[in-house]
């Protein structure tokens, strides 16, 4: 490492930074500044003394791979154009940015997965102390106070949620954040340098999109109030803020919003579940998994909380009487908007987010309103500052330390009273793991529980499969909710219907089906509590969350090659073969149902209900519509129907009547014809869905006939080349259907681009000879190109602010000498 001399001993250029971020006598800055590094790296230690290598934290939440050949993979995933998720879908976040760079160096130099994780908190909650107490000494309190407020962020309720959630990303986006805050406080540094350096540091954040949202605003702030910065400047910081968002502006650019948005939407119950209770939300408690709450058990809790709840009352001190009052309105303004948004429906601000998930699609990116809490805790703890600098010095320290070892009493238990109690991960889940690896073909694998948050049988909390990652050529089919076939397979799989299942495994390009035992699908965040659950559905519900039958290898492929197609009118209908056509044809030109009330989120135990949130109680379900109607109630429907109207119904138990009569429905699924006039449809002790239909569905029964053609198709390039003969009519992708995705012939004709099998890309060629085929991805090479760009942009900007800040304390250094 390069050293810088100034006429004394030499400095390597880290401890400028320090030198320049610490307002303290030169002389002791060094000194210092190793004490507070070398209490948080002890504090650290102690925070993640429970985390070893059998840990299954990372089933809590999100999720940290724990096979580094996974974690290797690591940004490839992330900053993909198509995210191969599921079966699946634009991108909504394709960043590549400096932090998955980091996450995927450290395993390439041979480090094993659970040392990288180490490493990477220890540098997150390392910085987040160091700037923590660099902003106190800032605002004028003193080193032993600036310390312990240090240490109560790294320790605080907040962090605690997250380590144990394993939220590594967020972590280090809120360390990225304070630190910016913290050098925008120093009043030695130039305001064109400050506002430089913060908007570096607010491009890191982009892995956290609720933090990086705060931070640009928090720099259009510092935009106003460093007036003397330079207009050089003030772009520069523009650019290094903005540049590496380019691929999210593209990929807006280039899908429908409603397609990017994971297949988890936005719901009341979600938000309602992901609001804290107001006594709780006040003090950033009531995070919905409750890790915190878990930690208090077994020891005194009301002595963190009367801390939490002190700090709470000088963090309001501190903003009606801090003599910096420009910078107390901002924090307190900036803590009261964070801290209403973690309220969510329980605070002020219900109307208006109830009105923003309801109205705005893009605004499902943001729904883990808890996310809010760490920039909340941060400005809680600078007011706090405020307010005990007008404190004398020896009581403002004593109440820091109270109120540190108050909070570190949370940290007591090392798994925090089984929040992170230790599991094995199984040899032979790991062996199949490495042997798919190794597999040829590009097909996808499932873990068994397919559908997420999983976690240990009998726990009440779940999370990410930290396995949900690719191997080699190999992509996931695991999500919070599967789509298309893959929830088709596992709904036919789960009911012992494997012919079934085997060929949906099939449609959807899923290979491998990988069984995880002692796990089990957690019902959390899945309904709103209904009224009443029936004893028959209460059953159902539970066999769902457990072990399922299916097949262990399918023989499929992502990318195909086909001679003919089935056209099939009911996918129900639908027995196998590896693709199909859907079909239909008119039957009526009016609108076949009229009275259907609008599908919404409700209780289906006293009326119908949007059937898009209850699909995965029954293979049949995952036929219908989103727009599809159900209840297990006695409630009655009124329809009014014209000539040829047509109702799609499904009867998962009990029977239903119409007009009161009975009806028969084999297999409990199937289409009837209603007369024309008023009907009243009446379930009976049972599970019933129905939807309109405007056509009546036709079917050509033959299985795809395929070719002998070798494709292979790479989720890591986004493409998909091989050879195909002219015997060949049919190329099929089994992905998520996009007109972003294209096919070039060496030879031959392109005929029709059309959805294959409700879900895939199909395209109809026509070939004389044996041609080559290309298959891509349209914006992938415009989205790696601004990756590229806005890489390159921020880090020129940071490198240079870097230099400035070397160049700065070397020459503080030899006045100071």
């Amino acid at each position: 490492m390069r050293r810088v001399r100034f006429g004394g001993p030499a400095l390597p250029p880290w401890w400028l930074i320090a030198w320049n971020t610490l307002p303290l006598h030169r002389g002791r800055t060094c000194v210092f500044g190793a004490l507070v590094a070398l209490l948080a790296l002890l504090g650290t230690a102690w925070q993640l003394r429970g985390f070893g290598p059998n840990a299954i934290w990372y089933l809590q939440d999100w999720s940290w791979p724990p096979i580094t050949a996974q974690l290797r993979e690591l940004a490839t995933v992330t900053a993909a154009p198509w995210t191969p998720i599921g079966v699946g879908r634009p991108a909504i976040e394709p960043f590549l940015s400096p932090v998955y760079l980091l996450t995927s160096l450290l395993p390439s130099l041979g480090l094993p997965s659970l040392i990288c994780r180490t490493l990477v908190y220890a540098m997150a909650l390392l910085t987040l102390d160091f700037a923590i107490v660099a902003s106190a000494l800032s605002l004028g309190t003193s080193r032993l106070t600036a310390i312990a407020l240090g240490l109560i962020a790294q320790f605080g309720p907040v962090i605690l949620n997250k380590v144990a959630a394993g939220h590594t990303y967020y972590l280090i986006a809120l360390a990225a954040l304070a630190l910016s805050t913290a050098i925008v406080l120093q009043r030695n540094l130039s305001q064109s340098l400050r506002l430089v350096a913060a908007g570096c540091l607010c491009g890191i954040a982009i892995v956290q999109i609720q933090l990086y949202v705060v931070g640009l605003l928090a720099i259009a702030v510092a935009m106003l109030a460093l007036r003397r910065a330079s207009s050089s400047a003030r772009i520069a910081a523009f650019v290094a803020s903005l540049s590496l968002s380019l691929p999210f502006i593209i990929a807006l650019h280039s899908a429908p919003v409603a397609k990017l948005l994971p297949p988890l939407r936005t719901t009341t119950p979600w938000i309602a579940n992901n609001s804290a209770p107001l006594s709780l939300g006040i003090i950033q408690l009531g995070y919905s998994p409750g890790y915190v709450r878990s930690a208090l058990i077994g020891i005194a809790a009301w002595l963190p909380l009367s801390a939490m709840w002190a700090l709470v009352a000088l963090a309001l001190y501190g903003a009606f009487v801090a003599r910096k009052r420009t910078i107390a309105k901002v924090l307190f303004a900036a803590w009261c908007l964070t801290t209403f948004i973690v309220l969510g429906v329980n605070g002020p601000l219900n109307l208006g987010i109830r009105y923003i998930f309801a109205h705005l699609l893009l605004a499902s990116a943001f729904r883990e309103l808890y996310h809010f809490a760490g920039v909340a805790w941060l400005c809680e703890l600078l007011l706090v500052a405020l307010a005990l600098r007008t404190l004398p010095r020896r009581g403002a320290t004593v109440i820091a330390a109270t109120a540190l070892f108050s909070i570190v009493a949370i940290w007591h238990s090392k798994d925090f009273n089984g929040v992170i109690a230790a599991r094995t991960v199984p040899r032979s889940v790991i062996a199949r793991m490495h042997a798919i690896r190794r597999a040829k073909g590009d097909w996808r694998f499932i873990l068994v529980p397919a559908e997420w948050p999983i976690g240990p049988i009998g726990a009440s909390y779940g999370g990410v499969d930290p396995l949900a990652y690719p191997v080699g050529l190999h992509p996931s089919a695991n999500q919070y909710r599967l789509h298309g076939p893959a929830e088709r397979a596992v709904a036919f799989a789960r009911a012992g219907d494997l012919r079934r299942a085997r060929a949906w495994f099939s449609a959807a390009g899923i290979g491998a089906i990988v069984p995880e035992p002692g796990l089990s699908m957690v019902d959390v965040d899945r309904f709103a509590p209904p009224r009443h659950i029936p004893h028959w559905l209460a059953t159902r519900i539970g066999l769902i969350g457990g072990a399922m039958q299916g097949p262990s290898i399918v023989s499929t492929c992502v990318l195909c090659a086909y001679a003919r197609l089935p056209r099939v009118g009911s996918p129900f209908e639908w027995r196998g073969g590896g693709a199909f056509l859907p079909t239909s044809s008119l039957m009526t030109p009016c609108h076949p149902l009229r009275g259907l009330p609008h599908p919404r989120a409700g209780d289906p135990s006293h009326r119908w209900v949007a059937a898009d949130q209850w699909r995965w109680l029954d293979s049949r379900l995952s036929f219908l519509r989103p727009s599809a109607l159900l209840t297990w109630s006695s409630a009655p429907l009124r329809l009014a129907g014209c000539k040829g109207a047509l109702l799609r119904i499904a009867i998962v138990h009990g029977s239903v009547m119409i007009d009161g009569r009975s009806v028969h429905i084999k297999n409990g699924f199937g289409i009837i014809a209603l007369p024309p006039g008023d009907h009243v449809l009446l379930p009976i002790h049972g599970l019933v869905a129905i939807e309109s239909l405007r056509h009546t569905p036709q079917s050509q029964h033959f299985a795809a006939k395929g070719s002998s053609a070798r494709l292979g198709f790479d989720w890591r390039k986004g493409e998909g080349t091989g050879w195909v003969g002219p015997q060949t009519h049919w190329v099929v992708l089994k992905t998520r259907y996009s007109s972003g995705w294209h096919i070039v012939l060496s030879r031959g004709r392109v005929l029709q681009h059309l959805m294959v099998s409700n879900f895939a890309n199909g395209w109809r060629i026509s070939l004389r000879h044996r041609a080559r085929i290309t298959v891509w991805y349209a914006p992938e090479s415009t989205i790696k190109l601004f990756q590229r760009l806005g890489l390159a942009l921020w880090a020129f900007v940071a490198f240079g602010t870097l230099i400035l800040f070397i160049q700065h304390g070397a020459a503080q250094l030899r006045r100071t000498s």
